[in-house]
């Protein structure tokens, strides 16, 4: 009880330690995954900007910008989220055996345990 009261109580920096410990595993996190993103400085950032942005849509690459060394932002690609699972590659697979016929060899389920 008197630990539980410690986590939740606010001891000046603005969160909780369990609130604390979750941000920091999220940025250890993002730093592990920065290594295989594109680095690119905020200056660098801005003169070709609208370029990138087309880079970016087309590689679905993402962009991590940086000001003094530090990521501040990422840029990702837009995409929108389908509203069901269900056909999200039709069309996409194709097969050209028919999947509903019934097959000519036998299954070990159909045995007799015995």
């Amino acid at each position: 009880m008197e630990l539980q009261r410690h986590l939740d109580t606010d001891h000046g920096h603005g969160y909780g330690h369990v609130e604390r410990m979750d941000y920091l595993c999220n940025r250890v996190w993002s730093v592990v995954n920065m290594s295989a993103m594109r680095m690119m400085k905020a200056s660098e950032f801005k003169a070709r900007c609208l370029r990138l942005m087309d880079e970016v849509n087309t590689s679905g690459q993402e962009i991590i910008i940086t000001k003094n060394g530090k990521p501040v932002s990422k840029l990702v690609p837009y995409c929108n989220r389908p509203q069901s699972l269900f056909g999200l590659h039709k069309g996409k697979i194709n097969s050209h055996d028919d999947l509903i016929a019934p097959v000519d060899i036998p299954w070990d389920a159909c045995d007799d345990p015995a």
